[in-house]
């Protein structure tokens, strides 16, 4: 798989409101179509991760808020982020299934779909 690249993530961002949606959702996308084998290669090489720094709404809006919460960012991905992350985490380390990864990036995937319409509705 091609990955993403931490540069056009940075890019996306930096463009628009709506670039960084879909460039967010790209990313969750190409973890979820990943193979297991594939994600941890990918993973391992540092070409894909779970932080802050491979989700264009992070890199666009972090830190400009209070707390955990990005500014500017009204996806509030939180405590999905946190639910992929962890498990995501715990499966690199041969805990959960990868089916469990799979089934933690659902509802993170379906609300950034559903964050990536709004925001081509309002075109920001």
């Amino acid at each position: 798989m091609k990955w993403l690249t931490k540069e056009e993530i940075r890019e996306a961002a930096e463009k628009s409101h709506l670039a960084a949606c879909e460039c967010s959702l790209e990313h969750w996308m190409q973890i979820k179509a990943a193979g297991a084998g594939e994600l941890r290669e990918a993973m391992n090489e540092d070409l894909v991760g779970v932080c802050c720094s491979y989700c264009a709404l992070c890199v666009r809006y972090r830190g400009k808020g209070k707390g955990l919460f990005c500014g500017g960012c009204s996806l509030a991905c939180g405590s999905l982020w946190g639910h992929a992350e962890y498990t995501i985490r715990k499966w690199k380390r041969y805990e959960v299934s990868y089916k469990e990864v799979q089934k933690a990036i659902t509802p993170l995937v379906k609300k950034l779909r559903n964050f990536v319409r709004k925001a081509k509705k309002t075109k920001k």
